[in-house]
């Protein structure tokens, strides 16, 4: 089976270096419901790159 980078998961500090925030405004757009769910994996919390790369910075008002 091949997988591409959609089927990666990253970490908080990822999402913020993707979209150059800090790793605390990735928290507050989870709370605020404008960025994606992250999935727990154990005790990790993790985001579906696919995802991630599919959110705009656009959608935060």
């Amino acid at each position: 089976m091949i997988f591409d980078d959609g089927d990666k998961y990253v970490t908080t500090r990822e999402c913020a270096q993707l979209f150059n925030v800090s790793t605390t405004t990735i928290r507050n757009w989870v709370i605020r419901g404008v960025f994606p769910q992250p999935y727990k994996l154990g005790k990790s919390v993790r985001w579906r790159k696919k995802e991630v790369l599919a959110f705009t910075p656009k959608e935060i008002s």
